[in-house]
């Protein structure tokens, strides 16, 4: 099976039913977060978790993973207060999706944020927002001010072949209005943004709206790069 035929059927584009935005992982993307032969030596102990630049963001480097899922990160104790979330490919969703929160390669013992407390934006610049194509969203409110309200961040499917699709909720359907009797309820469709970001961290499709059809291509051209 071709990475483009993986992803579609992992999309469910053949398929009439929606899926989850937080599906589990299946047989395509196997999740295995174990880290083989890891020690820790008093000399890795005292290792002090570090910002480093990027052309994206800043990334923190130095972060280690325990077997039971748990970040070992000095210098950077807010990483290890937070929940872990395996999401395939040795790739970690560390904390909620209304923040705070970072994506973690376990791998290479870097991370990058994405939310701070607050559910705001964290690290993304301006070419990573397809401005042009945003032009066709009705509620850019969020999006300018780079907050995530709603639902939160969230992900269309776990990692794979190395890549990932983040979904950002503008706005939800009319049902979020209706009080426990239904009343209230609107006639609102949800409004979802997309990104795709790789196991480098790096954002390589930038957030816009897309359909099922045009995330599949995206992922496949994101995965052969």
């Amino acid at each position: 099976m071709s990475i483009y035929d993986k992803i579609k059927r992992i999309l469910g584009i053949d398929r009439p039913e929606e899926k989850s935005y937080e599906a589990p992982t299946t047989e395509e993307c196997t999740t295995d977060t174990t880290t083989e032969g890891e020690e820790n030596t008093e000399e890795e102990e005292d290792e002090v978790c570090v910002h480093q630049d990027s052309t994206q963001t800043e990334l923190i480097t130095g972060l280690t993973i325990s077997d039971d899922y748990h970040v070992i990160c000095k210098g950077h104790p807010l990483l290890e207060k937070l929940s872990i979330h395996p999401i395939g490919e040795d790739m970690l969703w560390v904390g909620e999706s209304h923040g705070p929160l970072f994506f973690a390669n376990a791998n290479t013992g870097i991370a990058r944020q994405l939310l701070d407390e607050n559910s705001n934006l964290v690290g993304f610049e301006e070419q990573d927002f397809d401005w042009e194509k945003l032009k066709t969203v009705g509620y850019l409110y969020d999006v300018e001010r780079r907050h995530v309200g709603y639902g939160g961040m969230g992900r269309y499917w776990d990692f794979c072949d190395g890549v990932c699709c983040l979904t950002w909720m503008l706005h939800p359907d009319g049902r979020y209005y209706a009080d426990e009797d239904g009343f209230g309820m609107e006639d609102d469709e949800e409004e979802h943004i997309y990104c795709i970001i790789d196991s480098n961290l790096r954002i390589v499709a930038p957030w816009q709206p897309m359909t099922r059809e045009e995330m599949a291509t995206k992922m496949r051209e994101a995965a052969l790069n």
